[in-house]
C-alpha cells in the first residue's frame, strides 16, 4: 500500500481488511515508506501467497509488477491513484466506481498473463543505469513527452 497515493487520501485500509476479513482472507499489508522499497519487499511477501494486492497508483503498480516479473504470484490493483491508467486499461469499464463495488468484484477476477516492455537506460558514456532501467506495464517514455510529464511532476509536488 502506498500511504502517499493521492496525496495520503486515496488509501482506506480498515475498509480492505475488513472486506478480506469478511471473506476469509489471510492478510498481510505492507505500507510503501519510500520509492523502491516496494520493489525490493513484494518477492518476499509473494512467496506463500495467493495474490498481491496493489493499493496505489500506476507507480506502485510499476514496483510490484518489476518485482513479480516472472514469478507465478499473480497481482491485482485496487486503484488509490490519481490518473489510475493501468486499471483503466485493464478495466475499461472502471469510471471511479465505490471502493465496495469495486472489492465485490473481487470474487470474479481472472488471472491473466500481461506483457511487459523491458527498458535499459545507459549514460553517454555507455555505462548502464540499473536505476533508470526495468519492466514497463503499462507505457513509457521519452524525449518531449518525459520532459513535460517531469516539469508537471516538478510544479505538483510543490503545490
Amino acid at each position: 500500500m502506498n500511504p502517499k497515493a493521492k496525496g495520503g487520501k486515496g488509501t482506506d485500509l480498515t475498509s480492505i481488511l475488513n472486506v478480506f476479513s469478511a471473506e476469509g482472507c489471510r492478510t498481510e499489508v505492507y505500507i510503501s515508506q519510500s520509492a523502491g522499497d516496494i520493489t525490493e519487499r513484494v518477492p518476499e511477501i509473494a512467496e506463500g501467497h495467493d495474490v498481491v494486492v496493489s493499493c496505489g497508483g500506476d507507480g506502485t503498480i510499476h514496483e510490484i509488477a518489476n518485482a513479480l516479473a516472472f514469478r507465478k504470484t499473480p497481482m491485482t490493483c485496487i486503484p488509490f491513484g490519481t490518473g489510475n491508467d493501468f486499471v483503466k486499461t485493464i478495466l475499461p469499464t472502471w469510471k471511479k466506481w465505490s471502493f465496495e463495488t469495486l472489492l465485490s468484484c473481487l470474487d470474479d477476477i481472472t488471472i491473466k498473463t500481461s506483457d511487459l516492455i523491458k527498458i535499459d537506460s545507459y549514460d553517454i558514456m555507455g555505462t548502464h543505469l540499473q536505476n533508470w532501467s526495468g519492466y514497463m506495464n503499462n507505457v513509457t517514455s521519452i524525449g518531449l513527452d518525459t520532459e513535460v510529464q517531469a516539469r508537471a511532476k516538478a510544479i505538483v509536488e510543490t503545490k
